[in-house]
């Protein structure tokens, strides 16, 4: 193999960089999919957009490890946005209007197959809304809580209000990576590279005003291998880790 990548360096570089090309394009394509995180008890469910590019109805659409199905179509038209929600094949429909008030919170009234569900006003924290109801209450989905061996109910499929309030008035989607590791791939992928490329390039920067004429000695280049296959392994489990939500 070692003989074999010394005949063939050159080829064997190109062959490594347009593979590299091909799976770092897949890893982009899939990091910035467009959509948006469902939270259903303790699982994170992705649903990902699968039509509404060139129409007025956006629909996403995934599916959680225990096989629900979940799909989401969604219009918008003024102050009100027209949801349905599918989970599991049984649909409700929603309605989430949102006036502007004097106070820069806006009002807002949730209904869920005709019948209204949340009326209140939304509260800035970050980058996300908050629902609080016309007594200050901030409005929460119930859940449940299992106590000393009592069996937990199902998970809610359907989601909250304050859910779909921010994806009601959401100027753009999630995405299904974490995209701020991105600048931490490209860094170790362009230091692995320049090491390949050229091998006693960060031997020479380290040594060139200590050493004259020298060159790297046997341990450093099985060291320089070593840090090769490491950066690839973190470079790997980097990009594994962007696509963990916590």
């Amino acid at each position: 193999m070692k003989n074999f990548f010394e005949n063939h360096r050159r080829a064997c570089i190109i062959c490594g960089i347009c593979f590299s090309a091909a799976v770092f394009a897949v890893y982009l394509l899939l990091l910035f999919m467009p959509g948006y995180w469902h939270y259903v008890g303790e699982e994170n469910v992705f649903l990902r957009k699968t039509a509404g590019a060139f129409e007025e109805t956006e629909v996403y659409s995934g599916k959680d490890i225990f096989g629900n199905k979940y799909e989401l179509a969604m219009s918008k038209e003024g102050n009100t946005a027209y949801m349905a929600f599918t989970a599991n094949e049984e649909e409700k429909y929603y309605e989430i209007t949102s006036n502007n008030s004097e106070n820069h919170r806006p009002a807002v009234r949730i209904v869920e197959n005709g019948k209204e569900v949340f009326r209140g006003t939304a509260h800035l924290f970050g980058d996300e809304y908050a629902l609080a109801d016309n007594n200050g209450e901030f409005f929460t989905h119930p859940f449940e809580i299992s106590f000393s061996g009592e069996t937990a109910k199902e998970p809610e499929l359907f989601p909250s209000c304050g859910w779909l309030y921010n994806v009601s008035v959401s100027v753009k989607t999630d995405t299904f990576g974490e995209p701020v590791m991105l600048i931490f791939i490209v860094f170790c992928a362009a230091f692995l590279a320049v090491d390949i490329l050229f091998p006693d390039f960060f031997w020479h920067l380290r040594n060139w005003a200590d050493v004259k004429g020298g060159e790297p000695s046997e341990f450093y280049r099985f060291s320089q291998k070593i840090l090769r296959i490491g950066l690839a392994v973190i470079i790997i489990g980097a990009m594994i880790m962007s696509f963990i939500k916590i």
